[in-house]
């Protein structure tokens, strides 16, 4: 098997992994004395073994390659579905914003309203009650 190994080292010119027929015959030519049947048999084996090996890891990465679109395909979506909710959360965000500054505005105008009614018609506005702790101290 060592022998066959080193032959077909020998014939793997590029070394790809694998023997195109060119390099096939140019390894034979290169190889001296006549070639016994038996050193071929293991050489052709050899090369189909390396064949169905070569043939089983194009399936795995055939396999794996769709697999992989598969998961992009996921991920895509979920990106999508992410992108959405951050747009729902932003729209939130600014719809509560402009809440708090209409809330404020609104308060600036009722504080503005009561100033003003306390200023045209001071005697309609009734006093406010003081707090117990200010009464007892103005009290003193």
């Amino acid at each position: 098997c060592d022998e066959a190994e080193s032959l077909f080292e020998l014939m793997d010119i590029d070394k790809s992994g694998s023997l195109t027929p060119i390099e096939f015959l140019t390894g034979l030519f290169k190889v001296k004395g006549p070639a016994k049947g038996q050193d071929l048999c293991r050489l052709i084996t050899l090369v189909e073994k390396n064949k169905r090996m070569a043939t089983k890891w194009v399936k795995r990465v055939r396999y794996l390659n769709q697999k992989a679109d598969e998961i992009q395909v996921r991920l895509n979506g979920a990106g999508r579905y992410l992108a959405k909710e951050l747009n729902g959360h932003q729209q939130s965000e600014r719809r509560t914003d402009c809440m708090w500054n209409k809330a404020a505005q609104r308060c600036v105008v009722i504080q503005e309203a009561e100033y003003q009614a306390q200023t045209n018609f001071p005697t309609m506005v009734p006093e406010r009650k003081k707090s117990t702790a200010s009464a007892t101290v103005e009290e003193l």
